[in-house]
């Protein structure tokens, strides 16, 4: 199988922003007199709805949608100040547009949300199209967000490339049927990626890589 296009996942990434939620999951929970662990919050990685967790795993009393609002204020201020690329995420991207290849975003987040880090991060005007969770049916681990990035990109999802760091995202990629390779999040190297096509420890060796994986 040829590629003829890419479509990344963004959160682990090409941006380090894990980090970041955890840090607005921990603002709010300070409030309560609680704190959410990093071991925690790997179990989360690539959860669509993880406010029910929180709500259930802290036993607050709020509901889930007051949980997710206030998250999601925390996390957007905090774009603007700590957010930073992935290393090598710029140099990537570069070459596959030098390459000729179409790019998009298939993400797990809210569509403010990634468009928002996008343009913080300055990665967007390299992504002709940008689909997150909630211009589709089904979030990850179903196949809707690469689907769908791939046709705004006038392709099948089975002719293009994906990169993905959690297993949940790597079991929505497999199941768009494209050719997935991983380059796990730091806290998630010891998951199982039984799948892949191919795994990298970072952005940077994919890039060395990329001529076999795209031919």
């Amino acid at each position: 199988m040829s590629v003829s296009g890419v479509l990344f996942d963004l959160d682990g990434v090409l941006i380090r922003s894990e980090e970041l939620a955890l840090q607005a999951w921990n603002e709010f929970l300070a409030e309560s007199g609680n704190a959410l662990s990093e071991e925690q919050y790997t179990r989360m990685i690539g959860e669509a709805d993880t406010s029910s967790f929180i709500l259930t795993f802290f036993n607050l009393d709020m509901t889930s949608a007051d949980i997710k609002q206030d998250h999601r204020k925390r996390v957007m201020r905090l774009l603007e100040t700590d957010l930073e690329p992935m290393p090598g995420a710029f140099e990537i991207v570069e070459e596959l547009k030098a390459r000729g290849f179409p790019l998009a975003i298939a993400s797990n987040s809210l569509q403010k949300y990634v468009e928002k880090a996008l343009e913080v991060s300055g990665l967007r005007p390299y992504f002709q199209a940008v689909v997150a969770r909630d211009l589709v049916d089904h979030p990850k681990p179903a196949p809707d967000v690469y689907q769908h990035a791939a046709r705004l990109i006038g392709l099948d999802s089975a002719d293009c490339l994906s990169i993905e760091d959690s297993p949940i995202g790597m079991q929505a990629a497999l199941a768009a049927k494209t050719r997935c390779v991983v380059v796990p999040h730091e806290s998630l190297r010891e998951r199982d990626f039984t799948g892949a096509y191919a795994r990298y420890e970072t952005l940077p060796d994919l890039q060395a890589d990329l001529g076999s994986l795209l031919s």
